[in-house]
């Protein structure tokens, strides 16, 4: 180095990288789902649930169009996973086999695709809020949900999901089911 002029070097931080790009690409997807909601009904306090699905519908299949590309690993890229999986590990190596058969007791399971509606039909497991706290946060309108040992970003307002992260639970984290 030259006497008088060091280099100064940035360095950066994966983790705050890898969550600072999966924030962007949430609000990049939010903003989308914005400009494809316009000119859709609105809802009313009183609106019913058959308006409330149409809405749904409706809003689903404007952003299924517009992200007719979309792919599992769009918002959960290959950076930011490891940082998910470590919040679920270390929350899930805290509980007892009780509280995990419990856990998991509500917990849908079928195989989640890309711009898939959530299935009417199925519960909507209570999300752990200690992983959560862990996770980074949503925008209003966006949900953390499990199904099976998969982890979905879920859109509430159509009803959609937007992307998942395959066997973010370890099996081993999982209540094992006897016949």
């Amino acid at each position: 180095m030259a006497a008088g002029h060091p280099r100064a070097q940035t360095q950066v931080n994966p983790t705050a990288a890898a969550v600072a790009d999966f924030n962007k690409r949430v609000k990049a997807y939010v903003d989308r789902r914005t400009k494809e909601s316009t000119g859709l009904a609105k809802l009313k306090p009183e609106s019913t649930p058959a308006e409330i699905h149409a809405a749904e519908t409706a809003l689903a299949a404007q952003i299924k169009n517009a992200r007719a590309d979309a792919k599992q690993g769009d918002m959960f890229t290959p950076a930011v996973v490891p940082i998910f999986k470590i919040a679920f590990e270390d929350y899930y190596q805290r509980r007892t086999g009780r509280e995990k058969r419990l856990l998991f007791d509500e917990v849908p399971n079928f195989k989640p695709q890309v711009n898939q509606a959530y299935p009417t039909g199925l519960p909507k497991a209570t999300f752990p809020p200690r992983i959560a706290l862990a996770l980074p946060q949503l925008p209003d309108g966006l949900e953390y949900r499990l199904v099976g040992t998969n982890l979905i970003l879920r859109d509430m307002n159509a009803n959609l999901i937007v992307d998942w992260i395959p066997n973010i639970v370890s099996p081993s984290a999982t209540p094992r089911t006897t016949p």
